[in-house]
């Protein structure tokens, strides 16, 4: 499995999402919200009970998903509609609408939210949670 070529596609896989958000395949230095990023890897490798696609790698990617707190009651609420299950402002319904990542995968899945809280980066601070996502074959 190409792991950069998951990261990258799971960045692009949001760019359908609305209201738009600013989005990396990579951690970056620097954010501006919104913004979504592909960030920890862990992988799987052949060996391990979690593998499944005949000995195929599954990794488990966390993405951030980070807002503005100029405004806390909006920013909270653009988070929410991120994290909704469907619909236009679904960060999830986006990265699974193609299963393959554009040909990095076998399937995806985003399983699992959490960590939803104040994040800093660099000397900013903003709203945000962690998606996980699992990445089958590759």
């Amino acid at each position: 499995m190409d792991i950069s070529a998951v990261r990258l596609a799971l960045g692009a896989a949001v760019a359908s999402v609305t209201p738009k958000l600013n989005y990396f395949g990579y951690v970056p230095d620097a954010v501006s919200p919104p913004c979504f990023y592909a960030g920890e890897v862990d992988i799987a490798y052949a060996g391990d009970n979690r593998l499944t696609f005949n000995g195929q790698p599954v990794t488990d990617v966390t993405c951030m998903l980070l807002v503005s707190k100029a405004d806390d009651r909006a920013g909270q609420v653009l988070l929410d509609g991120y994290l909704a299950t469907t619909g236009a402002t679904s960060v999830k319904a986006a990265i699974e609408s193609d299963q393959t990542l554009g040909g990095a995968a076998k399937a995806v899945h985003v399983h699992h939210v959490d960590g939803y809280r104040l994040y800093t980066v660099g000397d900013k601070v903003f709203y945000g949670a962690r998606l996980r996502v699992l990445v089958l074959g590759g």
